[in-house]
């Protein structure tokens, strides 16, 4: 059954909210889309010396009567230098890239099953870290290209 495209998702930036379909999950990706200053000391990111150490957790909305379980992915950009000031606790993940996925990297040419895997891939893996470590895990996932 083909998925569908369409589908709005809320991804938690910070204390932002930013909407996007999910045909263009792996398009605003590759564009910045979710670049953001640091979340604990505001400040930019120096990609060379000091790049983002983005790590992603999914909240539950706890107010929303008409859904209660309605799901949401947030996105964490932060200095590592600050995460360890703060005591963030995350999982590590290493893993390659699926073919697909490595293949619409290296040709920038976007196809259904690399769209699928680069949202698909990460909620499988915090719902399995959740699973083991509890509700509010962060998950940090380092891809390697498998190519």
């Amino acid at each position: 059954m083909p998925e569908d495209e369409s589908l709005v998702l809320n991804i938690h930036l910070g204390n932002d909210v930013r909407s996007i379909t999910k045909g263009r999950f792996l398009h605003d990706i590759w564009t910045g889309f979710f670049d953001s200053v640091c979340l604990i000391c505001s400040a930019d990111f120096d990609p060379p010396q000091q790049p983002p150490i983005r790590t992603l957790s999914l909240s539950f909305a706890q107010d929303d009567p008409e859904n209660p379980s309605t799901t949401f992915l947030r996105i964490y950009n932060r200095h590592l230098h600050c995460i360890i000031e703060q005591n963030i606790q995350y999982v590590l993940l290493s893993h390659a890239w699926h073919q697909p996925v490595s293949l619409a990297h290296l040709s920038k040419l976007s196809n259904n099953e690399a769209k699928h895997l680069v949202y698909q891939v990460p909620i499988q893996s915090l719902m399995a870290a959740m699973d083991k470590f509890g509700l509010d895990t962060e998950i940090w996932r380092i891809r390697s290209s498998c190519t």
